[in-house]
């Protein structure tokens, strides 16, 4: 989705044209401004075009906060966060962590992403079932240390700018990036992979 092009409505025209209105916010990505009395009033966009933009300011929002975390220093070492899980699913410890050559830093934000999104699949389905996800997030993850840049890079140009790199795995993205200068991950955010954030990212 590109820049909104924009229509000026008369307020009238919601009564005496909604037809041609909606059929055309549906088809067009397009915002038609309402007025009354010559002033702008409200906006209406269509459905598709709404969910689009909403989606794309919950990531934005979600990444900022994300880089926050790493600014203001609220983060926490992989192990950690992992252990927490493993205490949340009553398992003792986890696996220990090998040598890495990159370190690799969750930021607040992931670390109480990841636990509700752990939380919410053994609430959904079974202990077991969380288990394997945690695993499976974990071994991905830990591949980073070695090859830190197989994440794709977004096609969206504000992300492209910061650097940003996401890992995708089955149904989750994870959004991470690399100082280079300091052989340091950031794992900014990890959100399920809902179709208006895969085509945000991707550019469409």
């Amino acid at each position: 989705m590109g820049i909104l092009r924009e229509t000026i409505r008369p307020s009238s025209d919601l009564r005496n044209k909604y037809p041609e209105i909606s059929k055309s916010l549906q088809l067009k990505d397009e915002a038609a401004i309402i007025t009354v009395n010559g002033r702008g009033d409200t906006v209406s966009l269509g459905y598709n075009t709404y969910n689009m933009l909403k989606s794309k300011i919950e990531l934005l929002s979600s990444l900022v906060e994300g880089q926050n975390d790493i600014i203001q220093g609220r983060t926490t070492t992989l192990d950690e966060t992992f252990s927490s899980i493993d205490r949340m699913l009553d398992r003792n410890g986890g696996k220990a962590m090998k040598a890495q050559t990159y370190a690799i830093i969750p930021t607040e934000k992931f670390n109480k992403e990841l636990h509700q999104q752990i939380l919410y699949i053994a609430m959904q389905f079974s202990q077991k079932k969380a288990i394997q996800v945690k695993e499976r997030i974990q071994s991905s993850i830990l591949n980073l240390t070695n090859h830190p840049y197989m994440g794709t890079t977004p096609k969206i140009s504000s992300l492209k700018d910061d650097d940003f790199r996401m890992l995708i795995l089955e149904k989750l993205i994870i959004i991470y990036t690399v100082v280079e200068k300091t052989k340091t991950i950031y794992l900014i955010s990890i959100f399920d992979q809902h179709q208006d954030y895969v085509n945000i990212l991707n550019g469409l």
